[in-house]
């Protein structure tokens, strides 16, 4: 094995072989474990495992991304194939994943080479939420009773993700979509068919409130087209890019080199498949602006904006880590102590700062 294990990273030396690790591995997965399988023609497939071996996963049950389409049969796959294998769990992995975010090697991608499995860091029935949300899109392409009820659901909302198709184009060019996503509805708003340069007024409101939080990958571009193409000033942004910038600050302590995009901060947070939505990324401008929109596309504009306040809410327990530490040990202080700690203190307690805090403020 280890002349084998010497012979074979010779030949990645010599070939720039990426997935050495991956074509060795022996895999462990329990029977019945939910598996996501990234193979390396970028094809993403979820099932229960059903064996184990030691150069292959048989899965049943299996459907294919991203519509979902369900594949009859048991499947098997080699690890020759295979790019990736991430678990879906029924518990909350915000520990495990936080540990590993905080940790050295905490990229997916470690020299070239993927991790060859991790655990994806939301609820299993929560990432099949989100999934089935890019498919139950509500397309909009003129104003009428299905967009009167998406503005009404979307005034209502405390957080509303916002993605502009063509936005890379800043003020130089027309938005030809724009995709707004509450926590449960997924809406796409065609503004080639609206024929309108400026927004309809309800929804300019939405986008312009100051009591609805919009979250935005990279807003840089979509904010200079809103205004200077639409005359919409977006308000109240949550950039989970520069959230990325300040996470990767803290947790280096080095100036962050490059701004990921969606798709590997999904993959980097929330141990999404790296190809998830890399197909998404790479949709031309023509093919947006294709009319009728085909629905693989109209999927496909639904994923970019589907995941975001999940991302949202990851990053900013990332960033008040440090506040919910210190809020749980300044809880606990009085319900732990002793009768006569609390006696002590009782004259002074509301002006003095606890010792247990004050490594919290510095």
């Amino acid at each position: 094995m280890y002349i084998l294990d010497v012979y074979l990273r010779i030949i990645v030396h010599l070939f720039n072989i990426r997935y050495y690790f991956v074509i060795i591995m022996e895999f462990n997965f329990k029977i019945g474990q939910r598996l996501v399988i990234e193979l390396t023609n970028k094809q993403i497939f979820e099932g229960d495992c059903k064996k184990c071996a030691k150069n292959r996963i048989d899965l049943c049950n299996v459907i294919e991304y991203p519509n979902k389409k369900e594949l009859k049969g048991q499947l098997s796959y080699y690890s020759c194939e295979i790019l990736s294998v991430r678990v879906l769990d029924d518990v909350n992995n915000d520990g495990q994943q936080d540990a590993s975010l905080n940790s050295p090697d905490c990229e997916t991608v470690k020299n070239g080479i993927h991790k060859p499995h991790q655990v994806i860091a939301v609820k299993k029935a929560e990432y099949a939420r989100l999934l089935d949300m890019t498919r139950s899109y509500i397309y909009m392409a003129t104003v009428d009773n299905r967009y009167l009820d998406a503005v009404q659901h979307l005034s209502c909302c405390e957080n509303i993700a916002v993605v502009g198709i063509d936005s890379s184009f800043g003020r130089m060019k027309n938005l030809s979509l724009l995709v707004v996503c509450s926590w449960d509805q997924v809406y796409i708003f065609d503004l080639l068919l609206f024929r309108k340069k400026t927004f309809e007024p309800e929804l300019k409101n939405i986008l312009e409130s100051d009591g609805i939080k919009k979250i935005v990958h990279d807003s840089r571009k979509l904010v200079d087209c809103l205004w200077h193409c639409h005359k919409v000033k977006l308000t109240n942004i949550f950039d989970t890019s520069v959230a990325q910038l300040m996470l990767e600050k803290k947790q280096t302590r080095n100036m962050p080199k490059v701004i990921k995009n969606i798709s590997e901060s999904l993959e980097h947070y929330l141990n999404f498949p790296s190809k998830l939505l890399e197909d998404a990324l790479e949709v031309t401008t023509s093919e947006w602006e294709e009319r009728p929109l085909l629905n693989s596309k109209k999927v496909k504009a639904a994923q970019l904006a589907a995941f975001l306040i999940t991302l949202k809410e990851k990053q900013e327990k990332l960033l008040l880590e440090d506040f919910y530490r210190a809020t749980q040990v300044f809880s606990q202080l009085t319900v732990n102590a002793d009768g006569f700690s609390i006696l002590k203190s009782s004259n002074n307690q509301e002006a003095s700062i606890p010792e247990q805090i004050k490594k919290y403020l510095i």
